[in-house]
Protein backbone atom coordinates (compact mmCIF):
# COMPACT_ATOMS: atom_id res chain seq x y z
CA UNK A 1 0.00 0.00 0.00
CA UNK A 2 1.35 3.34 -0.96
CA UNK A 3 2.47 5.70 2.06
CA UNK A 4 2.38 9.27 1.90
CA UNK A 5 3.61 12.34 4.32
CA UNK A 6 1.00 14.80 4.73
CA UNK A 7 2.08 18.57 6.01
CA UNK A 8 0.60 21.98 6.25
CA UNK A 9 0.62 25.31 7.93
CA UNK A 10 -2.72 27.07 8.32
CA UNK A 11 -1.77 30.54 7.81
CA UNK A 12 -5.48 32.27 7.95
CA UNK A 13 -6.84 35.26 5.59
CA UNK A 14 -4.13 37.40 6.26
CA UNK A 15 -1.09 35.30 6.62
CA UNK A 16 -1.02 35.10 10.37
CA UNK A 17 -0.55 31.66 11.77
CA UNK A 18 -3.07 29.96 13.10
CA UNK A 19 -2.41 27.22 15.87
CA UNK A 20 -5.85 25.77 16.08
CA UNK A 21 -5.20 23.02 13.86
CA UNK A 22 -7.03 20.29 15.99
CA UNK A 23 -9.80 20.33 13.65
CA UNK A 24 -7.78 19.01 10.80
CA UNK A 25 -5.50 16.92 13.42
CA UNK A 26 -8.66 15.32 14.40
CA UNK A 27 -9.84 14.58 10.92
CA UNK A 28 -6.36 13.27 9.57
CA UNK A 29 -5.65 10.83 12.81
CA UNK A 30 -9.50 9.38 12.23
CA UNK A 31 -11.34 7.12 9.92
CA UNK A 32 -10.50 7.07 6.55
CA UNK A 33 -7.20 8.78 7.00
CA UNK A 34 -5.89 6.68 10.07
CA UNK A 35 -2.81 9.11 9.71
CA UNK A 36 -0.11 9.20 12.67
CA UNK A 37 1.48 12.02 13.58
CA UNK A 38 5.65 12.51 12.82
CA UNK A 39 5.59 16.48 13.90
CA UNK A 40 3.88 19.05 15.06
CA UNK A 41 1.81 19.62 11.34
CA UNK A 42 3.47 16.78 9.09
CA UNK A 43 1.68 13.27 9.36
CA UNK A 44 2.26 9.86 7.57
CA UNK A 45 -0.33 7.59 6.20
CA UNK A 46 -0.63 4.64 4.08
CA UNK A 47 -3.57 4.82 1.42
CA UNK A 48 -4.38 2.51 -1.73
CA UNK A 49 -5.69 6.44 -3.03
CA UNK A 50 -3.56 8.08 -5.45
CA UNK A 51 -1.88 10.90 -4.99
CA UNK A 52 -3.85 12.95 -6.68
CA UNK A 53 -7.30 11.93 -4.50
CA UNK A 54 -5.40 12.09 -1.24
CA UNK A 55 -4.86 15.94 -1.98
CA UNK A 56 -8.35 16.52 -3.11
CA UNK A 57 -9.77 14.31 0.34
CA UNK A 58 -7.27 16.34 2.74
CA UNK A 59 -8.10 19.45 0.90
CA UNK A 60 -11.64 19.27 1.25
CA UNK A 61 -11.84 17.93 4.56
CA UNK A 62 -10.72 21.00 6.57
CA UNK A 63 -11.85 24.82 5.59
CA UNK A 64 -8.71 26.05 3.71
CA UNK A 65 -8.20 29.70 3.44
CA UNK A 66 -6.28 31.60 0.74
CA UNK A 67 -3.23 31.54 2.41
CA UNK A 68 -3.23 27.97 4.11
CA UNK A 69 -0.45 25.64 2.83
CA UNK A 70 -0.83 21.70 2.06
CA UNK A 71 1.96 19.09 0.65
CA UNK A 72 1.05 15.49 0.10
CA UNK A 73 3.93 13.65 -1.37
CA UNK A 74 4.13 10.10 -1.94
CA UNK A 75 7.34 8.12 -0.43
CA UNK A 76 8.90 4.84 -0.46
CA UNK A 77 11.14 4.91 2.88
CA UNK A 78 11.60 7.53 5.33
CA UNK A 79 13.82 8.12 8.38
CA UNK A 80 13.27 10.21 11.11
CA UNK A 81 14.97 11.74 14.45
CA UNK A 82 12.73 12.06 17.32
CA UNK A 83 9.51 11.77 15.20
CA UNK A 84 6.19 11.78 17.52
CA UNK A 85 5.20 7.99 16.52
CA UNK A 86 7.71 5.91 14.67
CA UNK A 87 8.11 6.95 11.13
CA UNK A 88 7.65 3.23 10.40
CA UNK A 89 4.18 2.90 12.08
CA UNK A 90 2.14 4.05 8.77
Amino acid sequence: MPRYVVSYDLLGEEGERNNDYSELDRKLGADPFNAKRLLHSVWGLSSNSTLDSLYSDIFTISEFRINDRLVVVQIDDIIAHKPINKASSF
